[in-house]
């Protein structure tokens, strides 16, 4: 990790369907697993929970939800920390679903099944964004004092 980082990115993933959670957290892991620190879930509203109690880099939803959809969950997630990055997931890709997602403020929108080297490739930009925001938060801070 780089000095820029003081932590490991927060990657919060929410997906209703416990073995698509458990693939994606199993991959991400696998891939990037030292770079970041996953938190899964498969109740939005937990999520939104640990949301609002910690901070989330980058927010890895799914769309259509029980309860909230990924939409609201990504509106809430931005009013919380509108630094956090988000990346919608969903089977159902039509242009309204993407519009909305990217008026509201998702980075990126990936179409399941997940192409597992997609979804690292993307995670990796978050990572690359996340230590270019640390690099220049800590050089602000640094001429501040």
């Amino acid at each position: 990790m780089s000095d820029a980082a003081t932590r490991k990115m927060n990657l919060v993933i929410v997906e209703d369907d416990l073995s698509t959670a458990r693939l994606v957290a199993k991959v991400v892991e696998r891939g990037l697993g030292e770079w970041l620190d996953v938190h899964s879930f498969n109740d939005p509203l937990d999520a939104h929970m640990w949301i609002q109690n910690n901070v989330c880099d980058v927010l890895l939803t799914d769309i259509e939800m029980p309860q909230i959809t990924g939409l609201e969950l990504l509106r809430r997630a931005k009013k919380r920390n509108p630094w956090t990055q988000v990346v919608m997931m969903t089977a159902f890709s039509s242009w309204d679903v993407v519009s909305d997602s990217i008026e509201a403020g998702a980075s990126d929108f990936l179409v399941k099944p997940l192409d597992h080297s997609l979804l690292i490739e993307v995670l990796k930009q978050e990572y690359a964004r996340f230590l270019r925001w640390q690099q220049a938060l800590a050089n602000s801070t640094a001429v501040a004092q």
